[in-house]
């Protein structure tokens, strides 16, 4: 692969992992990949490697995914590599001018379910001179990146499956031509993460960001992505998972630190700006009327873990347009529960119409049908930046509306 390579240095590591399988068979995945060592600030990276599965035990390669982070930060989202030829291709967001380090590792899933990790490698950041000239040395105060707007994990995931099998080659060449960061051709990055908490600092760059379902987030029963931080409550069940050893020795995972500028306060939202950047909240200049006004809940005595009520899932309206008053916003319900304490985020979108208001919630499940939400607005645009109040209190029922406590501009 041609692309970002005439500067990129890499070295060979051949590794080669031995699966146990049913019937005292064996299958070996192998992986062979020229390890990245050094590539400059604001291009975007280039990864490519060999992998297949050999042996009696009747396994296919499944999924093949390259997992990377920026130094100063600790979540590691992936993205999916392409079949190309003879081996798989996959492109990393480029990385800002501040960023010493990028780390990356490599995933194969096979169709037993069987999970094989190369290595943790690290690519040295040469930094454009010019670029760091040209902002005085000073840290950056904003990411440049821009969002898919976040929809139903299992459905957009599916669709995302389809349109990799059917324009992968396409999106892969256009990416590659593309080595500078432009919003003509984004780079498609997956996450596991709970959205409440993600972020990507570190590059800056045009990406479409999507969350994978928990069936599919392989990157936590790995040990790449922390369980505690992910959007899933239970990993997917795997047959095994091994990290393979590099022939030509390991490459050193020296410690990192946790940190970095968020997306919108701390949460990855929807942008309607197309190419703008994405990570500062922006308000429309619209104008609307509204109550403003919500109305509290009393506090409850903690019921018994086993009696509450569950609220834990994802909820949306029809993708239809209703005509008047608070039935005219579109919405989205998307709850983590664990014994009675609710957290998530609750969405209203105009309908029709452009704008969106987005609410962090957390709250306490009792036995009855519904419970109340505490919401502090994290992010607003167009007509509802005017009507939406900063804070209030929801009632939520599973599956149905939420009271949004304001009127639709």
């Amino acid at each position: 692969m041609e692309f970002n390579r005439a500067f990129s240095v890499v070295r060979s590591i051949p590794l080669l992992v031995v699966l146990s399988a049913v019937c005292s068979t064996q299958a070996a995945v192998e992986i062979d990949h020229d390890a990245i060592e050094k590539a400059r600030s604001g291009k975007r990276i280039g990864v490519e490697a060999g992998v297949s599965v050999s042996g009696d035990a009747g396994e296919s390669l499944s999924q093949v995914r390259t997992y990377f982070r920026a130094d100063n930060d600790g979540r590691w989202h992936f993205v999916p590599m392409q079949a190309s030829g003879a081996g798989y291709q996959g492109i990393l967001p480029a990385p800002d001018i501040h960023t010493e380090f990028v780390r990356y590792q490599l995933l194969a899933i096979t169709s037993g379910r069987n999970l094989v990790k190369s290595e943790i490698y690290n690519i040295e950041i040469v930094k454009d001179e010019e670029a760091l000239a040209r902002l005085n040395q000073q840290a950056p105060t904003d990411v440049k990146i821009d969002v898919s707007e976040l929809q139903d994990a299992q459905d957009i995931y599916e669709k995302l499956q389809s349109s990799d099998r059917i324009e992968s080659a396409d999106r892969l060449n256009v990416a590659q031509n593309a080595d500078e960061a432009t919003p003509d051709s984004r780079v498609d990055i997956r996450s596991e993460y709970n959205p409440l908490s993600d972020a990507i600092p570190g590059f800056r760059d045009y990406i479409n960001l999507s969350y994978v379902p928990g069936a599919e987030s392989y990157g936590v029963t790995a040990g790449i992505v922390s369980a505690a931080a992910a959007t899933a409550a239970t990993a997917p069940e795997v047959a095994s998972t091994t990290t393979a050893a590099a022939a030509g020795g390991g490459v050193s995972t020296t410690a990192w630190v946790v940190g970095g500028l968020a997306v919108a306060g701390g949460v990855a939202v929807a942008s309607d700006s197309g190419g703008s950047s994405g990570s500062s909240r922006s308000s429309g200049t619209d104008t609307g009327t509204g109550t403003g006004t919500g109305t509290g809940g009393g506090s409850t005595p903690p019921p018994d873990p086993g009696t509450v009520t569950n609220f834990d899932g994802r909820f949306t309206s029809a993708g239809t347009c209703a005509a008047t008053g608070n039935a005219a916003f579109r919405w989205v319900v998307d709850l983590n529960q664990t014994d009675d304490q609710v957290t998530g985020v609750i969405a209203f979108h105009k309908c029709p119409g452009e704008g969106r208001a987005e609410y962090s919630v957390t709250g306490t499940a009792t036995t009855a049908s519904s419970v109340q939400l505490n919401g502090t607005l994290t992010s607003s645009q167009g007509p509802m930046a005017a009507t939406a109040p900063a804070n209030q209190t929801f009632t939520v029922s599973v599956g149905q509306a939420p009271n949004p406590n304001f009127a639709a501009p």
